[in-house]
């Protein structure tokens, strides 16, 4: 019995050598690759609101802004003249662009409702933002004239030229950063000016009136009696012909 095992055996071994190892390893053909999709990026909003006429910017080709755009992540989105474009984006945050503004949407990762990555730049005009639900991980920002706008849930808006920006806070919290100032924090009924590098506090009156501002241009508040905001590509903020200028008179400093 012995024999016999020990005879297979050597003929097992003698067909093994016969065939050659590399031989052995490529009788079965070769190894199957596979193959690497590369699958289409997926939206990350919509514009569900367009007043006039607007630009969409999108790998170096210009595209007419219409409603039910979809928009992706590196998109520029540009307003004109007598112009507004209310966008939605993914986790339910809205983005409202006044006459004459461009922002661009440079990262818009969600993982889940509070966990986002989210970085949005403001280049010029007036942008209202409105991120819903607060951010447990990750980070929101909103970047115009130089300086970083942090949030975790709020509601504000920006208002850019060159490196000048001005921050009216609706509600909840934003942190402002820049190398140039001190960090700063921003409550609701507050307005930060990088130029002045402070923080001022509005009266009743004029916070009711930009409470209501880049609702839609049909929705716009009317300046009778209180202050009103020029196109951007002008004087950031003027006041009706009896209050002088706003950031001296019709604000107060906050101690």
């Amino acid at each position: 019995m012995k024999i016999i095992l020990f005879v297979a055996f050597f003929i097992a071994l003698a067909s093994y050598w016969n065939q050659g190892p590399e031989k052995s390893r490529t009788s079965r053909g070769p190894a199957s690759v596979e193959p690497i999709l590369k699958l289409d990026p997926k939206p990350v909003g919509v514009v569900v609101d367009l007043k006039g006429s607007a630009l969409l910017t999108r790998d170096s080709h210009e595209l007419n802004v219409s409603i039910g755009s979809e928009l992706f992540e590196g998109d520029k989105i540009t307003t004109q003249e007598r112009s507004f474009v209310r966008s939605k984006m993914v986790d339910g945050s809205v983005f409202n662009m006044g006459s004459n503004s461009e922002i661009v949407v440079s990262t818009y990762q969600v993982r889940n409702l509070h966990d986002r990555d989210v970085v949005i730049h403001h280049l010029k005009g007036m942008l209202r933002s409105h991120f819903i639900n607060k951010n447990q991980k990750g980070k929101l920002e909103v970047r115009g004239g130089g300086a970083v706008f942090g949030v975790r849930g709020t509601e504000f808006i920006t208002l850019v030229k060159d490196e000048s920006v001005k921050m009216i806070l609706l509600e909840g919290l934003v942190e402002v950063s820049h190398p140039t100032i001190t960090t700063k924090l921003v409550y609701p009924q507050e307005l930060f000016d990088k130029e002045l590098d402070q923080v001022l506090k509005l009266k009743a009156m004029e916070f009711d009136y930009y409470q209501d501002m880049c609702l839609g241009l049909d929705q716009e508040p009317k300046p009778k009696t209180t202050m009103i905001l020029n196109n951007p590509s002008d004087d950031f903020i003027r006041e009706s012909k009896n209050i002088k200028n706003l950031s001296k008179e019709g604000l107060e400093r906050i101690v």
